[in-house]
């Protein structure tokens, strides 16, 4: 290949060697990182998401899954609403309290939004 050529690509930053850097598409993907970390539309596979994720969206969640005959029947809503409403402001270097409201209860949330969303997927069905 001619220099000339590999130059006037606009898809390739070419260092002095003549080995492609960084592609555009990698770029613009560096400069569009923060609307995608920003973004509302997160999960539990981000690894932050604890940082997102407090007292009042715990509440939140305990308030939606609390019509679940399922959730009530087989969580401790009233344990997890006591632990809601102690949600600490510090301390999150403690194994304890990580163990609480970064594991379990989030654990717990999400198995009451399973069931709220598996029992009105049954009661929406027809007896087969």
């Amino acid at each position: 290949m001619r220099a000339s050529a590999l130059s006037a690509s606009p898809f390739l930053v070419w260092s002095l060697a003549g080995f492609a850097v960084r592609s555009r598409a990698q770029a613009n993907a560096r400069k569009e990182m923060g609307t995608f970390l920003n973004s509302p539309l997160r999960g539990y596979q981000g690894a932050d998401w604890y940082e997102r994720f407090g007292s009042v969206e715990a509440l939140q969640l305990l308030e939606e899954i609390s019509s679940s005959r399922a959730a009530k029947e087989l969580l401790d809503m009233d344990k997890m609403r006591s632990a809601i409403e102690r949600w600490p402001s510090a301390g999150w270097a403690d194994s304890r309290q990580i163990m609480i409201y970064r594991t379990r209860l989030p654990i717990a949330l999400v198995t009451g939004v399973f069931l709220q969303e598996f029992e009105a997927l049954s009661l929406s069905s027809p007896a087969s």
